[in-house]
């Protein structure tokens, strides 16, 4: 399950206590009614349920184990840092109830052999340029005829299910041009958030639009893409089957060797680059503004705040 952040939009892991894009605190989940609440709420306000607490402060900084725990690691390799973290204590010595500190100082270098590894892009997959003649062509070969040519009557009519934020309404407008400009006819549809997510989760759309964050391993693609986590199991949204697809996910999440793993998911890109059951609109640019004396300071591609761990300031200069 995934929880997208109220004020930027960002999906996140069912768990984790804030947006890893923008560090807002995330809504809170009924267990008695599945009702979404306010950050820092007590009770549900649809059935009065006690809820777990949240904070509503982000810690300076993220270490393994809210790393660990607020789900952004996948449950295969979750028992991977359990593994590593057991070995590190059993070779130092150390007892369980280490200082913060010390912990962070052992932890840290695994964090950093993890997501070395699980870089897992592959570039050598199909392209689709934009065409909007061959589109044409092709909406013609699959019997969408357009009757009138440039007149106003569209081939189809398709909805664009969206949220009331501005950035969200013009993705939407974009595409409803580009759309008209082959034949299709986009109809717009705005929701506040909750009843927009709870469309999008039952697969209750045509088109709509949302970002992915803080994805650190690509077996991101099991939950939604293979064919078993069609919702309410997964976030297979789209319905999207494909035999040959799940065999390799079922396989790259049962391996251990990296270079065999980037292979599997290799395949998994170029077939999932044909199909396309998702398209992907963007990669979100961070620009960095910073002063000076910040030292230490690692931009990670996605924006998250495992970036902060290392900064610090440097001393000014004295006045002479």
């Amino acid at each position: 399950m995934l929880m997208e952040c109220l004020s930027c939009e960002a999906e996140n892991p069912e768990t984790a206590k804030f947006c890893s894009a923008c560090g807002t605190a995330l809504p809170i989940r009924c267990t008695s009614c599945g009702q979404l609440n306010r950050p820092g709420s007590r009770f549900c306000n649809q059935c009065g349920t006690g809820l777990a607490a949240k904070p509503t402060t982000p810690p300076p900084g993220i270490a393994m184990g809210q790393a660990v725990d607020s789900g952004f690691i996948p449950e295969g390799e979750r028992k991977l840092v359990t593994a590593l973290f057991v070995d590190i204590i059993n070779s130092t010595g150390l007892e369980q109830d280490l200082d913060p500190e010390e912990a962070r100082a052992l932890l840290d270098p695994v964090l950093e052999k993890m997501i070395e590894a699980v870089h897992r892009y592959e570039g050598t997959v199909n392209q689709w340029p934009h065409d909007p003649e061959k589109a044409k062509q092709l909406l013609d070969e699959a019997g969408f005829l357009d009757s009138d040519g440039d007149g106003p009557r569209p081939r189809f009519k398709l909805s664009f299910k969206s949220t009331n934020l501005d950035l969200r309404r013009r993705i939407a407008e974009a595409l409803k041009e580009q759309l008209r400009r082959v034949g299709i006819e986009l109809e717009i549809r705005t929701y506040e958030w909750g009843t927009f997510f709870s469309d999008i989760k039952k697969g209750n759309f045509h088109l709509y639009s949302l970002a992915w964050v803080g994805i650190q391993d690509p077996d991101i693609y099991h939950q939604i893409f293979h064919s078993t986590s069609i919702p309410p199991n997964g976030d297979n949204r789209g319905h999207y089957s494909n035999s040959q697809l799940d065999r390799l996910l079922e396989k790259g999440r049962t391996t251990i060797d990296a270079a065999e793993r980037k292979r599997i998911y290799a395949e998994v890109q170029r077939i999932l680059a044909e199909d396309l059951p998702y398209i992907p609109l963007w990669w979100w640019k961070n620009v960095i503004v910073k002063t000076s004396s910040l030292q230490g300071f690692v931009p990670y591609p996605d924006g998250d705040f495992t970036a902060l761990k290392k900064v610090s300031f440097r001393s000014p200069i004295p006045a002479k």
